[in-house]
């Protein structure tokens, strides 16, 4: 298996459309049979601070998600909301 854990931090002012993105993005990858689990959540001491931890089969499947059309245009979206991100 092959985890991620990931905090996302949006401009200010953005997070709740971050989070939108993100949830999106949780339903999308939760329909694949490789995703194991994607869940994301809002830091309860900012509102700019969402967390994702996703779970895939292995490396691949993971790096697979990103080339999707779906995929792609999510993260055209919220690019330009993103201030910064640190893995896991």
């Amino acid at each position: 298996m092959y985890q991620l854990d990931g905090e996302f931090v949006a401009k200010e002012n953005c997070g709740d459309e971050l989070f939108g993105y993100l949830s999106e993005a949780s339903k999308e990858m939760e329909k694949l049979p490789e995703c194991n689990a994607y869940h994301v959540e809002k830091d309860s001491d900012s509102p700019d601070i969402i967390h994702v931890h996703e779970e895939w089969t292995d490396e691949a499947a993971h790096l697979n998600s990103l080339q999707l059309d779906v995929t792609q245009k999510l993260i055209e979206n919220a690019k330009p909301i993103i201030k910064g991100m640190e893995r896991e």
